[in-house]
């Protein structure tokens, strides 16, 4: 539902690994053509909910933002 302001608040939950040759991926868009916005992500562990990558994405009017969440070459 989408508040008479404009302004609300959402907490998406899905499980992401990168376990294996598993990715996960991730957009956010910004549906609004008029106003910014300013979207705080953060990946939490399974085990501990511990805070693995935590930052804010800023987003024009309109704009998308794309995430791949994988291992990287070094197995990290």
């Amino acid at each position: 539902k989408t508040s008479t302001t404009g302004v609300g608040h959402i907490l998406v939950t899905p499980y992401f690994t990168t376990q294996g040759a598993k990715h996960s991926l991730l957009s956010i868009t910004n549906t609004d053509v008029v106003n910014a916005k300013a979207v705080k992500l953060r990946y939490r562990g399974a085990s501990n909910s511990d805070d693995v990558f935590d930052i804010t994405v800023y987003l024009s009017p309109g704009d998308v933002w794309a995430a791949n969440v994988s291992v990287d070459a070094a197995g990290y």
